[in-house]
């Protein structure tokens, strides 16, 4: 929030979303700069802005002018809104229960770690917002509900470097792991050859979703073009088509530790060659409430998902610890999880 002081911030929260954008461009002059400000895209502050203007049926910015310049009308109705902002303040202020720290905490998180995650998370954030909403989805539908302004803070398997204003810190990294059918009876190591001469083809989640390019670009570059006769959405089916020996395929063993009641059909090898990892970041809008609380989240989950590869992953995949990366809570610095 820098700048602004923090009963702005309250009143960003009861505001129209229109509104909020207004006052804050006519501040700060900038398109840009209040979109990097309120940690959505310049297009949407275009769009909410036009909103703004149709529904109130007055033109409030001049277009044929650069930089940007308010009519009339649009200085007018900023003058309203620093009037009704210094009410809004002076009627905050004078509630001494209220605090500027407790918002609504809304939050996303990729469903590969979400079980696993989402209720630590909540219990370390409980105590210092006023509501929570969660949601669970693909990291590309996330980076989509924080555009639109439905999440604040979420856990995602994609970093989104060309959002710049976004706050952003690693979380975790994990290896990839080979699923076969037990019933195979494979013996380590599993190489490519043997997976294609095995006699399975195999089992992907559908090319668009996160694990799905995932899967494919890795083995792209290793050159290697195996036939994918059955595409999944989920992780649930994918696995259970592995269990009853119908294919075989690629998953992160976060994923696979949601399904223990599979593993005594499943057998877990590492990838042949090149392993690849998959990695998650914490993201959040940049203000500085926003950051502290994704700084809460990223403690809180990277403990978690230690305790998760140490205690269940380590059953299933022994190798898999060794490989892991978390973020040291007091440096955010890359440790693995356990050395070697």
């Amino acid at each position: 929030m820098n700048n602004f002081k923090k009963t702005d911030f309250l009143f960003n929260q009861v505001v129209q979303p229109e509104i909020k954008i207004f006052y804050y461009l006519f501040k700060l002059g900038s398109f840009s700069k209040a979109a990097a400000l309120l940690g959505v895209s310049q297009p949407t502050i275009t769009r909410r802005i036009s909103l703004l203007e149709s529904s109130l049926g007055l033109s409030l910015i001049d277009r044929d002018v650069r930089p940007i310049r308010f009519t009339r009308e649009g200085r007018e109705l900023f003058k309203l809104i620093e009037q009704e902002l210094f009410y809004f303040n002076d009627s905050v202020l004078s509630l001494s229960k209220i605090s500027s720290s407790r918002i609504p905490f809304r939050f996303g998180c990729v469903g590969s770690v979400a079980s696993h995650l989402c209720a630590q998370v909540i219990n370390s954030v409980a105590k210092d917002v006023s509501t929570i909403q969660v949601f669970n989805d693909d990291s590309v539908t996330l980076r989509k509900k924080w555009e639109e302004d439905k999440i604040d803070i979420f856990i995602s398997s994609r970093p989104f470097f060309e959002c710049r204003s976004l706050y952003r810190a690693f979380l975790f990294s994990e290896p990839a792991v080979l699923v076969l059918p037990k019933e195979l009876n494979a013996e380590a190591p599993v190489t490519w050859d043997y997976l294609r001469f095995c006699g399975l083809p195999r089992v992907s989640n559908f090319i668009g979703t996160s694990n799905g390019d995932f899967e494919t670009e890795y083995l792209t570059k290793l050159g290697l073009n195996f036939v994918d006769k059955i595409m999944v959405e989920q992780p649930l089916p994918l696995l259970s088509c592995i269990a009853n020996g119908l294919a075989w395929g690629i998953l992160d063993p976060t994923t696979i530790a949601l399904f223990p009641n599979l593993h005594d059909k499943l057998a877990f090898f590492p990838l042949p060659e090149h392993q690849p990892s998959r990695e998650l970041f914490v993201l959040s809008r940049n203000e500085e409430i926003f950051r502290t609380l994704a700084d809460t989240v990223l403690t809180t989950a990277a403990g978690s998902l230690t305790e998760l590869v140490r205690n269940k992953i380590a059953e299933f995949a022994p190798w898999v610890p060794q490989m892991c990366w978390v973020t040291a809570s007091e440096t955010q610095q890359r440790i693995r999880v356990v050395e070697p």
